[in-house]
């Protein structure tokens, strides 16, 4: 699964032509006895799980939200929103954030708790609707 130290060091990735000694840490760390068994952790931790962790691809959640408002009329929605659809479905796809979604609504029912635990924290620090400047619509 890991390639040796001198053929990572062949083939450096565009974003980091020219970075040859930033190239050469980057390569050590992930060759170090400590990365490897964190890696190693958290691939059977991820094997665990009972599906998708997101559907976002390589982009972040704000390049997800673009995407999905640009697919989706110029609909608006919030970094809480754009979370949850993110672990619904593709940004092209018709996903929606509803807060009465069950977790099977969610491409990995863990995310439903997460996402309940944090709406009620925020219900019981700001009330049942909270003002501008909050991250989720309560």
């Amino acid at each position: 699964m890991f390639l040796t130290r001198e053929q990572y060091l062949r083939v450096p990735p565009n974003w980091c032509a020219g970075k040859g000694a930033c190239w050469e840490m980057m390569v050590d760390m992930w060759l170090s006895e400590e990365w490897i068994q964190r890696h190693n952790l958290c691939r059977e931790r991820r094997l665990l799980m009972q599906g998708a962790p997101h559907h976002q691809g390589s982009r972040g959640l704000p390049e997800y939200r673009d995407a999905w408002s640009g697919s989706h009329e110029n609909q608006e929605c919030n970094d809480f929103q754009t979370y949850c659809m993110a672990h619904k479905g593709r940004a092209t796809s018709d996903v929606s954030y509803n807060p009465a979604d069950p977790p099977e609504a969610y491409s990995n029912p863990s995310v439903h708790t997460r996402i309940t635990e944090y709406t009620e924290m925020g219900k019981a620090l700001h009330g049942e609707h909270m003002g501008s400047g909050h991250p989720a619509p309560f």
